[in-house]
């Protein structure tokens, strides 16, 4: 798909949308597809850069506010079972205990 098929693209997206900031979003893509269509320089990608920089700005303002995924949550401390503390501190324990490892010594 061409730049210009995604202009025309974005601009009937546009028309299409029912809220006033997905209109925008896509009017502001409309835009930038023709900027990056248009004739440029071949020598300097810059303006496509900033192109491509402000259509994704646009876009995440269109989204909204960036809501990161909730962390998972600790276990509650009665799930924990006594016998399972007491293994793992037995587990703990011998694995912290020194063990004098038989060396032998070749001439």
């Amino acid at each position: 798909m061409s730049p210009r098929e995604r202009a025309a693209a974005a601009h009937a997206a546009a028309e299409l949308a029912p809220h006033p900031r997905d209109k925008a979003a896509w009017k502001a893509a409309a835009a930038a597809w023709e900027r990056i269509a248009g004739p440029g320089t071949p020598w300097s990608t810059k303006l496509l850069t900033s192109d491509l920089a402000d259509l994704k700005r646009d876009i995440a303002h269109a989204r909204g506010p960036f809501q990161p995924p909730q962390p998972p949550k600790a276990p509650s401390p009665q799930a924990v079972k006594p016998e399972n503390v007491a293994a793992l501190a037995q587990a703990f324990k011998e694995r912290l205990t020194p063990t004098m490892d038989p060396v032998t010594i070749e001439f």
